[in-house]
């Protein structure tokens, strides 16, 4: 018999979206696989990166985190994507 691991569908929110100005947005990371890092990095819509932190999901393979982004971004549209176990999440990100 060959066993597969099961694959957990992995729940990737940022809140509050849009947000304001000078707020920091909340990222949770829920459904994934325990005591497992996910590297979160927030890009520009010309590619750059603007912020990036590495959060290690609890035993139950959660993470709530908030993104510190120090009010350095102006308004506008910005790319959220979280990697690992080589899977990509993306979410994107309003500031108004």
């Amino acid at each position: 018999m060959n066993l597969k691991p099961i694959s957990l569908p992995l729940s990737f929110v940022v809140y509050p979206n849009p947000v304001s100005k000078g707020e920091n947005p909340t990222l949770k990371i829920s459904d994934f696989k325990a005591e497992k890092e996910v590297i979160v990095v927030v890009i520009n819509m010309l590619g750059q990166e603007l912020y990036s932190k590495v959060l290690i999901t609890d035993y139950t393979g959660n993470s709530v985190t908030a993104i510190d982004l120090e009010n350095r971004l102006p308004a506008g549209t910005y790319l959220i994507i979280g990697t690992s176990l080589n899977q990509i999440y993306k979410k994107y990100l309003i500031i108004n």
